[in-house]
């Protein structure tokens, strides 16, 4: 007697859960103290005393000193992530719309964050990759004044200590690594055997690095 089997006869089931397969997180976000931008945008008055101070004797004259007071103005950009959905999803099941606009909630946070990277790291308009007029000369790559440092592969070190060089006087407060950066950083072999960055190997992501964020 022939064995009935499941085969084709029973239809394959949607279970309540999806799986989101965004990815994305920002790091200008973490590792900077980030304040609230109101929506018609903020002005951060920077301060800096330029010398060093003065010692002076009792009853002596005291010098003058100077610093340097001047506003940056922080304006507020608009992104959006536009997805159309047909009459049917509008009338299914609330619970099934729930869900998915749950998973579309935590993935546009995701993508969110990834441009953040992409326009405030390279000044780019993140759906077409290309340069925005709207961001200008507002970033990293592009803003007067900050220094950079070119990969060279193999030297990972050496390019971690130039771009902690270019920040001059002021603390390094924190590195921000591509994937691919991290995996080659963590090949480096000292001449003893010792890999001292092996936290970093197969897609691991130790959250510091010699003590830096």
């Amino acid at each position: 007697m022939a064995t009935v089997e499941k085969g084709s006869l029973f239809p394959v089931e949607l279970v309540r859960e999806m799986f989101s397969k965004v990815a994305g997180h920002s790091s200008i976000a973490k590792l900077a103290n980030q304040i609230p931008v109101s929506f018609a945008g903020t002005e951060v008055m920077t301060f800096s005393l330029d010398n060093e101070v003065e010692l002076v004797g009792e009853g002596a004259a005291k010098g003058a000193s100077t610093a340097t007071v001047s506003p940056v103005t922080v304006v507020p950009v608009k992104v959006i992530y536009q997805t159309r959905f047909n009459d049917e999803f509008v009338k299914c099941a609330e619970e099934k719309q729930l869900a998915y606009l749950q998973e579309f909630a935590d993935g546009f946070a995701k993508k969110i964050a990834r441009g953040i990277d992409i326009m405030a790291f390279h000044g780019l308009e993140p759906k077409s990759n290309a340069t925005s007029s709207i961001i200008g000369t507002n970033c990293l790559d592009r803003a007067v004044g900050v220094g950079t440092e070119a990969y060279t592969s193999g030297s990972e070190e050496a390019d971690i200590t130039g771009a902690v060089a270019d920040i001059g006087e002021y603390p390094c407060t924190g590195i921000a690594m591509s994937p691919a950066f991290a995996t080659a950083l963590s090949a480096t072999t000292y001449a003893g055997g010792q890999k001292p960055y092996d936290a970093f190997m197969w897609g691991g992501n130790p959250g510091e690095i010699r003590g830096i964020p």
